[in-house]
């Protein structure tokens, strides 16, 4: 038996998952950069594409690359929502480790034999190998842009030297490759959290950053392997960058909810209050702040103002219903 043949029969190193909704315009892109990856054998990759409840031509786009180099699978999830696609796209992987990369997003070349590398050259306590993002604006980003408010369109620039991840350090959902089995063992993505059709509920990757590192797996920076990810004008505008920020700020009461044990109503109460004074804090900071630092102080407010309403929403409906209940109001 050739080398050749011997190689196409051996299962994929590495399976990549892209996960899509509507967006058979930037799909392309992303499919045909990972055909043109270096340093790999073509068979050693294994390319799926989940198509989340799509209802334009991304299935056309997907078999348009069916005769490609690089093995293209398509696989249709009729439940609308990001963590549900990725953890369909779990099941669906063949290979011991499983990257993520946006629909909007192209991988460089040497992004595969980047990744593949850094776990070759590790212990079975690597988990996760989180790579660079950078960003690719469609428009001019906005004056009130800072490195906060990057983070939350993905922007993942940690330096250009390869090391071990903080536990306090996270990656992004843009470009994350981890091992099969290690994120079998912790249950995927969580569906309460993540994109759900208009929703920007988020931290679905942070929730899950978090039970990495509480069972003792470790993450690694590649800062070579690359990603750009696409920010389209509509992203850019002031009502998307309002409601991004209110929507980061309920999915952080979420996330802590998931990842906390059951909190009384006192203490429910207490966190309303606390929401509320950071509000104030950060909004009396951007009136004494000037530049940056004033934006960064007035996304801070508006994130805290997501929190207070999400803590106000979650003692209501925890509390408040049965209160009402009781005095005959409901």
């Amino acid at each position: 038996m050739s080398e050749m043949v011997r190689k196409m029969e051996m299962p994929p190193d590495l399976s990549v998952v892209v996960c899509t909704h509507n967006r058979a315009t930037l799909l392309p892109r992303c499919l045909a950069a990972l055909q043109q990856q270096a340093g790999v054998w073509p068979h050693s990759l294994d390319v799926i594409v989940i198509d989340n409840s799509s209802t334009d031509g991304t299935r056309e786009v997907v078999e348009s690359f069916s005769g490609a180099v690089i093995p293209v699978r398509y696989v249709y999830e009729a439940a609308l929502g990001l963590s549900v696609a990725r953890n369909t796209g779990l099941a669906e992987a063949h290979a011991p480790l499983v990257a993520y990369i946006d629909d909007d997003a192209f991988a460089e070349p040497q992004w595969a034999a980047e990744v593949l590398a850094a776990f070759a050259a590790a212990d079975t306590k690597l988990a996760v190998v989180a790579g660079r993002v950078f960003p690719e604006w469609e428009v001019a980003p906005p004056e009130c842009m800072t490195p906060y408010l990057e983070a939350l369109y993905t922007v993942h620039d940690r330096g250009d030297e390869p090391r071990q991840m903080k536990d306090s350090e996270y990656f992004v959902g843009a470009n994350m490759i981890f091992r099969r089995d290690v994120l079998r063992e912790l249950g995927g993505f969580e569906a309460r959290l993540g994109r759900v059709g208009t929703s920007l509920i988020s931290n679905e990757e942070t929730h899950l950053r978090d039970r990495v590192a509480a069972l003792g797996y470790r993450c690694f920076y590649a800062p070579r392997a690359i990603v750009h990810h696409h920010i389209s004008r509509d992203r850019l505008t002031p009502e998307y960058i309002r409601r991004r920020l209110l929507a980061q700020g309920e999915s952080d009461v979420i996330g802590a909810s998931l990842a906390s044990r059951p909190v009384g109503l006192v203490g429910r109460l207490a966190g309303c209050l606390l929401d509320a004074a950071r509000v104030g804090k950060h909004t009396v900071r951007s009136w004494c702040q000037r530049g940056e630092r004033a934006a960064y102080s007035r996304q801070l407010a508006v994130v805290s103002l997501g929190r207070f309403r999400a803590s106000l929403r979650h003692v209501w409906r925890r509390s408040g219903s049965g209160v009402a209940s009781h005095l005959g109001l409901a």
